[in-house]
């Protein structure tokens, strides 16, 4: 539990393990409109990167962009 009170102090996130582990792969894919105002984001897809079907879908359109 962080005291309370005192200076503040900055703690590293840091694992006990050298080196670092994938927990999760994604890809997201972002899809603009221009309007007046500038560009807006209109849609944003997020798929887990698991073998699926999704997954594999969203890398085939990211290839063929």
């Amino acid at each position: 539990m962080p005291q309370t009170q005192g200076d503040p102090v900055e703690v590293p996130n840091h694992g006990s393990s050298k080196g670092f582990r994938v927990h999760r792969m994604t890809a997201n894919r972002w899809e603009l409109v221009r309007t007046p105002q500038g560009w807006k984001i209109k849609r944003r897809t997020l798929r887990q990167l698991d073998g699926s079907e999704p997954a594999r879908k969203i890398l085939r359109q990211a290839i063929a962009s």
